[in-house]
């Protein structure tokens, strides 16, 4: 049995050492729904999906740079708002 792909939820979660119930509330979702996501279950789609795909993105290019990392943090535990602002502005730099 091949080995289990880590979902991009899960690599975003890590990265900004973010709980399942903060990027619920940023996205606007139930904690269960990241819960799923996470283990593969279902795929985020429309904009999460978006702002999943930008953060992931982010965090590979921030992999060396934790004190903007922290920063994104922050911004997710502000809500999708903000997410979608600096997530999409960093992943097209």
């Amino acid at each position: 049995m091949p080995p289990l792909r880590q979902q991009p939820i899960q690599k975003v979660l890590e990265a900004f050492n973010l709980g399942r119930n903060e990027m619920a509330h940023a996205l606007h979702v139930a904690p269960y729904t990241v819960s799923r996501w996470a283990a593969g279950r279902s795929q985020p789609t429309g904009l999460s999906k978006a702002v999943i795909s930008a953060l992931n993105m982010v965090a590979m290019k921030l992999k060396e740079e934790p004190a903007k990392r922290e920063v994104i943090r922050g911004r997710i535990q502000l809500g999708i708002g903000s997410v979608i602002y600096y997530g999409l502005r960093e992943a097209r730099r």
